[in-house]
């Protein structure tokens, strides 16, 4: 290469290499030693090179060991995960989310989000997402999503569009569990409140002390005093007389220690005390109930003195209108091979009142005061990282220092990192403290329920709005020779013979289709072949919605009503001596002819002779002896229509519907020519008439009545 090539490549390689232009700047004829010093440069330069491609390598590693991380975060949650732009396209979705749309991630992503909603709700939802894309806030809303197979789950939803406005994070919790324990506790404190304020005898609740902690309007108009001042007051201060106080309040002592004593499981009749001081009878049954651990007595009263009036409509509950379930938050964290806490989300540290600082990095039993020290969630733990084993539903119930008692359900699996040869555990939490409170509370007040309807002496039941038998009382089963275990949930159809049930499910039918109180009657034939009259009371339960979610029944006897009422018609109607009518109903029958078209009318009066001579000769038995023969030569001349009456003390009248006169003078023929009279044991006098209509009815009873007198004085002179 010539001088001038080399000078002008030189150049070149110096700008090329700043080492090399430095030192040709700063020795420009190269010594042996400079060239070596140039080599030790290009070394170290390489050197550090190097290890900047380490540093960038490692910082890859780390870089994609936390998105994976994250992504495994993203993927195991347990609340659904989706982003979905403006649209309500789904662009991206979690395992959890998949699962609530019930279809696979490949089958879901690019097609609508309302298309998984049932189609009552996707025009809610709609408006929900396009609110969200409008701000960028955080909102919230609730929907129903379709799900082939399986039940509708019911979702909230939680959404907020990210900064660029393009795009929003929506995430579906499933309150399905809780909607379903909403409803159930709702209908049944509807149930519980709706018995109590429709019985008819009074219902008081007394606590330990012996002060009232609740009552219905029953009581309220038995003691004459409002609710506000019955509840919370000392029962036996207020409503037991002065003289029987002192026993009330003894024997009141051992029931609060032992929940026995000697009224309770029967029914006794005490003397109780209005708030106007006047004192009254009252039938009494009190029941036993335990409260956590503290004897309340359930009493139900009934006035006495109106015994014969009440209707025996009695049911017992106390209201409860406390909501019980929250929304399901789902704490997360994820645990090393030692149980270090490598991360945990928002809804752990809101839980169990702990700091990121004093939880990232910590042993797991360690946080929060030990809270998670639990001998056998960590030998869970540990065996799931020895044997990579999965659990679910994992039940732990423990006393968390700082935050109370929690029944916590625990979901786990083992996950590993990229380039991380331990593996970690990713551990779900969810708070199911409410949800068994709830389960207990159902639970309690269902043993209220059985155990008011159990105090009621007669035959009492509940239906829910299919009618399946909700609870029975004792009275019930006995009269089914059943156990009432075996009624509780059946239909009439189950229970009772094809055309009594088709009745009973009409007469359940007629309550729900009236929205009101319905009586029936039924008669029935006992065990011992005696036939019974029951009276029916049947009233429909509403929901605060007005919807109807039950029935309430009682069955009460009323035979011997019956009873009364058909021998005080028949003492009303009838003459005591004879068993003839008696004058009242034939007056009564007198004016019903004149108004009906039952003409020609006869009308036969008759006398009977020689009465005083009997009683004054042979006594009044032997005269009222005399009155019942001639009743009885009387009516057996005459057909069952006919009214046949004794009229005075020896007065006898018949009244013949659609009958001439010539008929009626027969049968007065037939009197005349029996033994009796023929053979001069009897003497009585008739008088015939006959009116062709209603105006004539009047006259023709007084025509009648006249010639009865004329026949009488005719055979005096025989």
């Amino acid at each position: 290469m010539t001088r001038a090539g080399h000078e002008h490549v030189e150049p070149q390689r110096k700008a090329e290499d700043p080492v090399l232009a430095q030192t040709t700047i700063s020795h420009p004829p190269r010594t042996k030693e400079a060239i070596l010093k140039i080599v030790r440069e290009l070394e170290a330069h390489q050197l550090e090179l190097e290890a900047r491609n380490l540093e960038l390598s490692r910082s890859k590693e780390e870089a994609e060991a936390a998105l994976q991380k994250y992504a495994d975060l993203y993927d195991f949650a347990p609340v659904g995960y989706l982003t979905l732009d403006r649209n309500g396209i789904i662009h991206e979705i979690n395992i959890s989310g998949a699962a609530l749309l019930g279809n696979e991630r490949s089958l879901i992503l690019g097609r609508r989000f309302v298309q998984f909603v049932v189609p009552k709700d996707r025009h809610t939802v709609t408006s929900f997402i396009g609110t969200v894309f409008n701000g960028f806030l955080k909102l919230t809303s609730e929907a129903t999503l379709l799900h082939k197979g399986q039940q509708a789950r019911v979702v909230q939803l939680e959404a907020q569009a990210t900064a660029s406005g393009q795009e929003c994070r929506l995430a579906l919790i499933d309150i399905t569990e809780r909607k379903r324990i909403e409803i159930a506790l709702r209908e049944s404190e509807d149930r519980m409140y709706r018995l109590t304020e429709m019985a008819a005898d009074a219902i008081i609740m007394l606590d330990h002390s012996g002060a009232v902690t609740f009552c219905n309007a029953a009581a309220e108009r038995m003691f004459g005093s409002p609710r506000e001042t019955i509840n919370r007051c000392n029962f036996h201060e207020s409503f037991i007389p002065e003289q029987f106080r002192a026993t009330a309040k003894q024997g009141f002592d051992r029931f609060r220690e032992h929940g026995v004593g000697p009224l309770i499981g029967s029914m006794t009749e005490v003397t109780a005390l209005r708030k106007d001081g006047t004192e009254f009878p009252v039938e009494l049954s009190i029941s036993a109930l335990s409260i956590k651990g503290v004897w309340h007595a359930i009493a139900i009263m009934r006035d006495a003195t109106e015994r014969k009036k009440t209707e025996k409509e009695v049911q017992d509950a106390r209201e409860y209108a406390e909501s019980i379930v929250e929304t399901v938050r789902r704490p997360l964290v994820v645990l090393d091979a030692d149980l270090k806490i490598l991360s945990a989300n928002q809804n752990f540290y809101n839980s169990f009142r702990v700091s990121p600082e004093e939880t990232l990095g910590h042993e797991f039993p360690e946080i929060g005061n030990q809270q998670w020290n639990i001998p056998r969630l960590l030998a869970l733990l540990e065996g799931l990282l020895r044997d990579n084993a999965v659990f679910n539903s994992y039940e732990v119930e423990h006393d968390f220092p700082g935050v109370g008692r929690k029944v916590i359900l625990l979901n786990a699996r083992r996950i590993f990192r990229k380039n991380s040869v331990a593996p970690n555990v990713l551990l779900a939490m969810e708070d199911i403290t409410q949800r068994k409170l709830a389960d207990e509370r159902i639970s309690e007040i269902m043993r209220q329920q059985q155990a008011i309807l159990d105090n009621i002496p007669n035959i009492a039941w509940l239906k829910d709005r299919e009618g399946r038998y909700v609870a029975v009382n004792d009275p019930f089963s006995r009269s089914l020779g059943m156990p009432r275990e075996a009624l509780v949930g059946k239909m009439d159809h189950d229970i009772y013979p094809p055309e009594l049930a088709a009745r009973y499910e009409e007469e359940f039918k007629a309550v729900l289709a009236s929205n009101t109180r319905t009586y029936f009657e039924e008669t029935v034939t006992n065990p011992e072949g005696k036939v019974q009259y029951l009276e029916k009371i049947q009233t429909p339960i509403f929901s605060d919605k007005g919807a109807v979610i039950g029935v309430i029944g009682i069955a009460h006897d009323i035979t011997g009503r019956k009873e009364v009422e058909a021998k005080l018609r028949y003492e009303s109607t009838h003459d005591v001596l004879t068993g003839l009518y008696n004058r009242a109903f034939f007056d009564e029958e007198m004016e019903r002819f004149s108004r009906s078209r039952k003409f020609p009318v006869s009308i036969v009066m008759a006398d009977l002779n020689g009465l005083k001579a009997v009683n004054d000769t042979l006594g009044h038995e032997a005269g009222d002896e005399l009155i019942r023969t001639a009743a009885r030569i009387i009516l057996g001349a005459f057909r069952a229509e006919d009214i046949v009456a004794r009229i005075g003390g020896d007065e006898f009248a018949v009244l013949l519907p659609v009958t001439e006169h010539a008929v009626a003078e027969h049968a007065v023929q037939r009197i005349r020519s029996t033994p009796e009279i023929a053979e001069g044991q009897i003497g009585i006098a008739f008088g015939i008439a006959s009116a062709e209509n209603k105006d004539q009815l009047a006259a023709a009873m007084k025509t009648s009545d006249e010639r009865m007198y004329q026949d009488k004085a005719a055979q005096k002179k025989e």
